[in-house]
């Protein structure tokens, strides 16, 4: 499980608003194979929680870049 966990490719940041430069107030790594499936789980759990703005990191060999940001009207509604 632990293996499992640290070859996560994809980290899911949430924040509590959607102002720029906000820190996330919770961070989850996601269980899949590609950019669209973290697309796709990180909105589910957006519209499942308190927290709807968020974005998705990618992590690859020690460099992470956000490929994913969400939309603060997308989530409001």
């Amino acid at each position: 499980m632990l293996n499992e966990l640290l070859s996560s490719k994809y980290i899911v940041d949430f924040f509590g608003s959607g102002k720029e430069g906000a820190k996330p107030t919770d961070s989850m790594r996601l269980s899949v194979e590609n950019e669209s499936d973290a697309i796709a789980q990180a909105n589910w759990l957006a519209c499942h929680t308190h927290c709807h703005h968020f974005h998705v990191r990618a992590v690859e060999s020690g460099a992470q870049s956000v490929i994913y940001r969400s939309s603060a009207f997308a989530r409001a509604a």
